[in-house]
């Protein structure tokens, strides 16, 4: 049996892998759409975004692995 914050961690880690595969893409596609890159304030935001949750994925991973030894 799990424990309660194994299973916290793994409902976030779902979340956060939903949106890096399937909210975040339309994000970046919807800001591209926009024209130039350079100054496009909503792509630069979706990039930042899509940074942090692939980092945080990484760590959540990291520590259910932990937790789970």
């Amino acid at each position: 049996m799990e424990l309660p914050v194994i299973q916290r961690l793994k409902k976030e880690l779902d979340e956060l892998k939903h949106e890096l595969k399937s909210k975040l893409p339309k994000e970046l596609e919807a800001a591209r759409a926009h024209g130039d890159l350079s100054e496009n304030a909503e792509y630069e935001a979706a990039k930042e975004r899509q940074a942090f949750v692939t980092a945080r994925i990484g760590q959540m991973e990291q520590r259910i692995r932990e937790l789970s030894l």
